[in-house]
């Protein structure tokens, strides 16, 4: 089910999406729809012809294949994890609201932070895996999700960087750790 919505998406696409979602907890939305969606996990974008009845009326007459890409990969998280909200963030930011050991989940978000293009729907589908399996689960923000895609291999990384922090947004490292650090900081210093 949805995050109640203040307003529609502001993206023609995304707001197709939330149309097929369940509206409450005894609604199942569109499930063939969502079905269809989630075919397109693990595959390449295009890869799955019944996606397009959902994705192909919002290309556009363009041909502009980052956004396609990103349409494609967004409907398959969507068709797994119908929660999205305007007011919500990054995958990595509703990853971290949940009751997880963090250290275990660490190596999966380096993971995804250093996935390339090609990479990053593998990785971001066990991220969404994990929020779907929680009680929890909150919401995604699809809309920024598909602007993060078609920059995700940007020279500056900025996109990682905001990921990152939204996943160590609340940590604080022991003394223990920032001790370790230091002394890797100054042995670096002197091997220079």
């Amino acid at each position: 089910m949805t995050e109640p919505q203040h307003s529609q998406p502001e993206d023609p696409f995304i707001a197709s999406l939330v149309r097929l979602a369940p509206k409450s907890p005894q609604d199942e939305g569109d499930r063939a729809a969502l079905a269809a969606l989630r075919r397109g996990l693990g595959r390449p974008p295009g890869a799955v012809p019944e996606m397009y009845r959902y994705i192909a009326p919002w290309f556009g007459s363009v041909e502009r294949r980052g956004r396609e890409n990103a349409m494609f990969i967004v409907g398959s998280l969507f068709g797994l994890y119908p929660r999205h909200s305007a007011a919500a963030g990054s995958p990595l930011r509703a990853l971290r609201l949940l009751d997880l050991d963090r250290d275990s989940i660490e190596k999966r978000v380096l993971a995804l932070l250093n996935a390339g293009r090609d990479e990053i729907p593998t990785h971001l589908r066990h991220v969404v895996h994990l929020l779907a399996s929680s009680d929890r689960q909150p919401p995604i923000n699809y809309e920024t999700l598909i602007q993060d895609l078609r920059a995700w291999n940007h020279a500056d990384r900025w996109v990682q960087r905001n990921w990152a922090r939204d996943w160590w947004a609340d940590y604080r490292p022991t003394d223990d750790q920032t001790n370790a650090s230091g002394e890797d900081e100054a042995e670096a210093e002197r091997d220079e």
